[in-house]
């Protein structure tokens, strides 16, 4: 019977699917706490981490592009010598980026090293107060709750019919 029309074909094609949502579910339920455990030990080391591969592949994509401007500036071809210059502006750009964190990095220790700590203290307190991940969830239910109610008043509104100002009357097109 449900799959007479469109909308119970899909409600059994949720059915149907139903161990892979729950095994999505609890997939993302399992990731998500060793995602809170892993930064909770390692918060401050994956920051540090992360700041220096970004520095180093900056300093790595300045130096590919520059040599790749030197191995294709000698080249009499209009393409090539394109090319060229291409890096030439990249290496620029990416060099001045390297220079620009650099300084940053240099000049602003101090507050990144507080705001590193304080990304491991939230680490910390999430784990350690694991309720405070059910407060997405509660929201998310809210969330759905307010959108079926608002859909359920605009089916209503929306079966109500044409609404003539003149006489004040409804008239339903579908009777």
């Amino acid at each position: 019977m449900l799959e007479s029309n469109k909308a119970g074909k899909q409600v059994m094609d949720l059915y149907k699917s139903s161990r892979a949502i729950y095994t999505s579910i609890a997939t993302a339920i399992i990731l998500c706490f060793a995602y809170i455990y892993l930064m909770s030990y390692f918060a401050e080391q994956i920051a540090w981490t992360i700041i220096g591969i970004t520095q180093i592949s900056l300093f790595i994509g300045t130096g590919a592009c520059i040599f790749e401007y030197i191995d294709k500036h000698g080249s009499s071809e209009k393409l090539v010598q394109e090319a060229a210059n291409g890096f030439l502006v990249g290496g620029i750009v990416l060099g001045l980026a390297t220079i620009i964190m650099l300084i940053m990095l240099i000049c602003g220790f101090n507050q990144l090293k507080i705001a590193i700590d304080v990304v491991d203290a939230s680490a910390d307190f999430v784990r350690k107060t694991k309720r405070v991940i059910i407060v997405p969830v509660i929201y998310f239910i809210f969330q759905v709750t307010s959108v079926l109610v608002f859909m359920f008043a605009f089916v209503c509104v929306w079966s109500i019919g044409d609404i003539n100002a003149k006489d004040s009357t409804l008239t339903n097109p579908y009777h």
